[in-house]
């Protein structure tokens, strides 16, 4: 049995779905060119939300004063400072860009990142320790 208008019906709630999420999209978009922060600022917080990430899954962390070794998907990596950036090797995938100064350390079951960036210190949790 054809119920009458139900090709109105399917678009009309088709074009109020796109709608809805072009809105949202566009608030979205809207929101962050108007952060008054700059791309690289943006981008780092990405890339350090990216790594904290990644870091969940590591195991058998070992921490000096400029570099962080771990353990995951059966490899050893080194996360580092590498001229102005934040680099994960084997590889070279960096995380976070114009670096001052960079260190890590362990407080409590935390290890933290130390970063220094246009004389601003940020202090970050990467990850938990047991």
């Amino acid at each position: 049995m054809k119920v009458k208008g139900s090709l109105l019906i399917s678009a009309l709630l088709a074009l109020f779905v796109s709608s809805m999420a072009y809105l949202l999209l566009a608030n979205g978009l809207r929101v962050i060119a108007n952060s008054g922060a700059e791309p690289w600022m943006v981008q780092n917080a990405i890339d350090i939300a990216l790594l904290q990430q990644r870091l969940i899954y590591a195991s058998e962390f070992s921490v000096t004063d400029d570099r962080l070794t771990f353990s995951s998907e059966g490899k050893t990596w080194e996360l580092k400072q590498i001229d102005d950036h934040l680099v994960l090797t084997p590889g070279s995938q960096y995380f976070a860009s114009r670096i001052d100064e960079l260190s890590f350390r362990i407080n409590g079951s935390t290890i933290e990142c130390t970063l220094v960036q246009d004389d601003v210190e940020r202090i970050i949790a990467l990850a938990y320790v047991e």
